[in-house]
């Protein structure tokens, strides 16, 4: 399984342990949520999520250790430390249409009570797709372990 690792260093050296609690944040949430690029080291996350959304979803794993950070202060370490973890605009590959229909919903709704429940769905979908990437990973593993036994076949495309 590919995993997510730092590929750049600060400047000095030195960070903030917030500083590196958001690293590290980043990082698992790409571990368990993102398909690596065939053909780059970049990692893409699903399209329902944003920016904005994710550092939402950190603040509530930070803010009850007093390791948060501002919006802007996050959007420079994604920048400058974590740029192989992108949200691609346009993906070359197949499009989920539950992360679609969710990203066009939340950005439509103003009622509170729906925008909560279309958040509780896309969490879900992440959780799902995850579990089912590590059960593939988990596949590939023994089709390599034991080629004689096993064959592990993906079949690119989100909504099959």
């Amino acid at each position: 399984q590919e995993k997510v690792i730092l590929t750049k260093s600060s400047r000095y050296g030195r960070r903030s342990v917030q500083s590196m609690a958001v690293i590290a944040f980043l990082q698992e949430y790409a571990n368990k949520y993102a398909e690596k690029s065939p053909d780059s080291n970049k990692f893409h996350l699903p399209s329902c999520c944003t920016k904005s959304s994710i550092y939402e979803e950190m603040k509530t794993d930070l803010v009850p250790n007093n390791l948060m950070i501002s919006f802007s202060h996050f959007m420079k370490l994604w920048r400058k430390e974590m740029n192989h973890i992108a949200i691609p605009k346009n993906s070359r590959f197949s499009k989920c249409n539950i992360c679609t229909s969710i990203k066009i919903n939340i950005a439509k709704t103003r009622n509170t009570k729906e925008l909560e429940m279309l958040k509780a769905r896309r969490d879900c979908h992440l959780k799902k797709q995850s579990a089912e990437r590590q059960k593939y990973y988990k596949h590939q593993t023994k089709a390599r372990s034991y080629p004689s036994k096993y064959l592990s076949v993906i079949i690119d495309g989100m909504d099959q």
